[in-house]
């Protein structure tokens, strides 16, 4: 055989083993047989590609250890609430908390005036957690009270996500990288192999003040969350211009904060080891009101999909009316079933979700499933206008599932989350005022437009669904 033979043989070889050890790793680590089958077929179609796109992008190195609960929940549950209860407790390793005001801030327009104001009478810590955090008249307002209050004496730590503030990231640096402020990115290109990868993304939005009071919810940084003239969006060609959005945020108070200082802890010292607060910094948060609630964060890092079996477990305890309101629908055929379920006996069962998206491919994917649901009666309305980015879940008028996870593969397997769990027929009353509102704008969708749907239309959202399990 000549010279470049054996080397063609050699590199035949080579790439063979790859794709056989890259196929023995999916089969031991990927617990999903569509994800597993997908990551097989691109590693032995893509000899030597696809073994590098799975090492990169589909294997997880972030592992972390549950927390064991450890306090008996306070307050009374109703007879029917207490497997959910049990659920939560065992999935987090928490335990349901009392002593807490959960107050809803909606849009940009409440939520950033109430968030500049806590980081304005901060005396002692700050920690914020952003995926997003734009460099324009938003986010400039955010670094210029985050520099003040360093300059006070205030310890002042900032982690964002490292694909999701990719644009502003050096600009940020240069900002934040004042006396008294800490400042990281949740994925650092230099330290490719130790920390999250580009696929995993840090989705969380926590902000925490003095060990006090925390915000949380779904609301980034941006401009685009607030009303008023705003320049549009520069996006590609496939992705219509948006302008403002709506969403939903949080503050929150009580002994629940110290769930919220756990989870960002754990979050800063993946990204900035070393980086720990001092001794006696953290003060315990104190009782504020009456609402039950519990930290619920998720990620690749876990045993189990927490906020996941969470929401199944949730809908599973329904009884006479659901409400679901997501930017991004894309269901496993498990939460499928069980939306059709509850409708067939009886619950009333609603879906909303933007008519018009940031992301047209998830659209299209999305408008896949609605068949299926609206032949069991689920309504589906589409929200007409603004981009709609809240996502929350209400059952029964009394349980809360809120937060910055949607309702699709990437937020259950690949996000690092943080959802709410809340019992509070205040909160959920509150929570249905804003759907209503949102729907008061929606139109129905029914089964003769979809029926009444084109070819290449059908074709276009059903070839999107394939790609469903790993979008």
């Amino acid at each position: 055989m000549s010279s470049n033979a054996w080397i063609d043989l050699l590199g035949l070889i080579g790439s063979c083993l790859l794709s056989v050890a890259a196929t023995i790793h999916i089969l031991f680590h990927k617990r999903l047989p569509h994800n597993a089958t997908l990551w097989i077929l691109v590693v032995w179609l893509m000899p030597v590609v696809g073994f590098l796109c799975y090492w990169y992008f589909g294997y997880n190195r972030v592992q972390r250890r549950l927390r064991v609960a450890g306090l008996p929940v306070p307050g009374r549950l109703g007879s029917g609430e207490k497997p959910l209860k049990l659920l939560g407790q065992n999935l987090t390793g928490l335990p349901l908390r009392g002593g807490n005001r959960v107050d809803l801030l909606e849009d940009g327009a409440e939520a950033y005036p109430a968030m500049l104001e806590a980081i304005a009478s901060a005396t002692r810590s700050i920690d914020l957690l952003t995926y997003i955090f734009d460099a324009d008249e938003v986010g400039e307002r955010f670094i210029a009270a985050l520099t003040a209050a360093a300059s006070k004496g205030v310890k002042v730590r900032v982690l964002v996500d490292g694909v999701g503030a990719w644009g502003p990231l050096r600009r940020l640096r240069r900002s934040l990288g004042v006396p008294g402020i800490e400042f990281a990115s949740f994925w650092r290109s230099d330290h490719l192999f130790h920390q999250p990868l580009l696929n995993l993304r840090n989705h969380r939005k926590l902000l925490i003040v003095d060990s006090q009071l925390a915000f949380t919810g779904s609301l980034n940084i941006s401009r685009r969350h607030h009303k008023g003239p705003l320049s549009r969006r520069p996006l590609r060609r496939w992705r219509p211009a948006l302008g403002s959005q709506h969403d939903l945020h949080f503050r929150l108070q009580g002994p629940l904060v110290a769930d919220l200082i756990a989870c960002f802890q754990e979050d800063w010292t993946q990204t900035h080891p070393g980086g720990k607060r001092a001794a006696g910094a953290v003060v315990k948060p104190k009782s504020a009101g009456s609402d039950l609630a519990r930290v619920v964060s998720s990620g690749p890092d876990q045993t189990y999909e927490r906020i996941y079996e969470l929401l199944l477990g949730g809908l599973r305890m329904a009884q006479k009316k659901v409400d679901l309101c997501t930017p991004y629908f894309i269901p496993d055929q498990a939460l499928l079933a069980l939306l059709r379920s509850l409708s067939l006996s009886g619950v009333h069962v609603r879906l909303l979700v933007p008519q018009q998206g940031d992301h047209a491919f998830l659209g299209w994917a999305s408008r896949s499933y609605f068949r299926d649901l609206l032949q069991a009666g689920v309504e589906i309305w589409e929200i007409r206008g603004d981009f709609v980015h809240s996502k929350a879940v209400v059952v029964d008028g009394r349980w809360c599932l809120l937060g910055s996870c949607n309702l699709d593969p990437r937020s259950f397997l690949l996000n690092f989350e943080t959802n709410i769990e809340v019992y509070s027929e205040g909160l959920a009353k509150k929570l249905s005022k804003v759907m209503e509102k949102y729907r008061a704008q929606a139109s129905p969708v029914d089964l003769g437009s979809i029926k009444r749907q084109g070819f290449f239309p059908r074709l276009r959202d059903n070839i999107a669904r394939l790609f469903s399990p790993i979008l």
